[in-house]
């Protein structure tokens, strides 16, 4: 049988499309990127915005339309927005959970083998999602509605995960969950889970996905500083830069509380984040804060999202909602100064020893990401570099210009390297 997935959404939706795929490649089915030729194509949806519900929507349609005779699963946060009942769409599994247990039907279907399509480039990350759910109820965010409560994976799960696919050759592992900070197994912390994770045998790079600042704890800066395997970077969401609005959002720190952790970061752990533009209320001052914390230079890279209405939500009710065409100026202005940020950055790193793993080769370059999470690329010569890990000296900036839609353009600022 051959099999589609389309993953919507955060990286606990990639790490449990990951896992379906792999469940079913161990049946011996055969993953193709072609929608059309799938015998089974399965839709993991995401509903944090607006924008993703439309996406995931899009996607279900598209699936029914190209592809008839497939049978169809969908599963992920939209499937639970009271705004949208993908039930009542004939054609449609809807799985609120437990995809893998549906999948196991598939076991055991005869098999007429066609040719498997092949790809030079190997997966050396993985994600490892070890916690579940949400209960802080931030004002704008639809989550803990849509996704089960919080829960915690099994510590011993996760090492046994981590060392089968090292065996495998993975070389980078990421932490994921929908609040990662909150992990806790039977009295195990997120710190007690890295002290496990870093006893495990062999070379490899652990790194951990977005963290709320409230639960970036001084015990957990000194034990990233202190183990080199550990990468020197975290997602720390600040979502907005004035107090006013972070009380709005329900969020459980103050701008100064954020200052503080990034004095004690000192510096050596690179931070990216989170900023939502528009939230209902935002003054021209408060936007103007905005401004000048992007260019700040204490963050190595915005993720900027306008603000999107979820119904539902305490912040649907909030007055004072920002008008579309004030929206995408003020997103556009801060776009323009992300760039400008990111370029300011990374040139402070210019003459630095960067160690990076080597993932991509292309077009006589090799590509990859530094333990700071900087995006690589390096002249090829000399011998054979892909999924190793290197060192090397960074010596310039350039811009790798994307479409990012009606915002206009996004900038993509990768430093280049040479050889140490």
């Amino acid at each position: 049988m051959k099999f589609h997935i389309t993953t919507l959404g955060c990286k606990v939706n990639q790490y449990e499309s990951e896992q379906a795929k792999d469940l079913l490649v161990s049946y011996g089915h055969l993953y193709t990127k072609n929608i059309e030729q799938a015998t089974l194509v399965i839709i993991n949806t995401c509903s944090v915005t607006h924008i993703a519900d439309r996406k995931s929507r899009q996607q279900i349609s598209k699936a029914l339309h190209i592809n008839e005779k497939a049978r169809i699963i969908v599963t992920g946060c939209t499937i639970e927005n009271k705004g949208f009942d993908a039930r009542s769409i004939p054609g449609l599994m809807v799985l609120k959970d437990n995809l893998l247990k549906e999948l196991e039907q598939f076991s055991s279907l005869p098999q007429e083998v066609p040719p498997a399509e092949t790809s030079n480039k190997r997966n050396i990350r993985k994600m490892i999602m070890i916690q579940n759910g949400c209960n802080y109820y931030c004002s704008y965010c639809i989550i803990p509605y849509v996704r089960s409560k919080k829960y915690s994976i099994n510590p011993e799960q996760i090492i046994e995960k981590i060392s089968k696919s090292l065996d495998s050759g993975i070389k980078e592992f990421v932490l994921t969950g929908i609040n990662l900070g909150t992990y806790d197994y039977a009295e195990a912390s997120l710190l007690d889970l890295l002290k496990r994770i870093m006893q495990i045998k062999g070379e490899f790079r652990l790194r951990i996905s977005s963290i709320e600042p409230n639960l970036v704890s001084d015990e957990i800066i000194e034990y990233i500083l202190e183990n080199p395997r550990i990468a020197k970077h975290l997602h720390i969401p600040i979502q907005a830069a004035t107090d006013s609005l972070l009380s709005k959002m329900n969020r459980k720190y103050t701008i100064d509380n954020y200052n503080d952790l990034l004095d004690k970061l000192q510096n050596k752990i690179v931070v990216t984040t989170d900023l939502i533009i528009g939230f209902p209320g935002e003054t021209q001052d408060d936007f103007a804060q905005t401004i000048r914390l992007i260019s700040s230079n204490k963050f190595m890279d915005f993720h900027l999202f306008p603000y999107s209405k979820r119904v539902g939500t305490k912040a649907s009710e909030i007055t004072g909602h920002i008008s579309s065409e004030n929206m995408k100026e003020r997103m556009k202005q801060a776009l323009v100064e992300n760039v400008s940020n990111r370029s300011n950055y990374l040139s402070c790193y210019k003459g630095e020893i960067l160690e990076v793993l080597v993932e991509q080769e292309k077009d006589g370059h090799y590509y990859g990401f530094s333990d700071e999470y900087i995006k690589v690329k390096i002249q090829k010569k000399g011998p054979e570099l892909i999924y190793k890990f290197i060192k090397v000296r960074a010596y310039d900036v350039f811009e790798d210009t994307k479409a990012s839609g009606i915002l206009g353009e996004f900038v993509e600022l990768i430093a280049f390297a040479d050889y140490k």
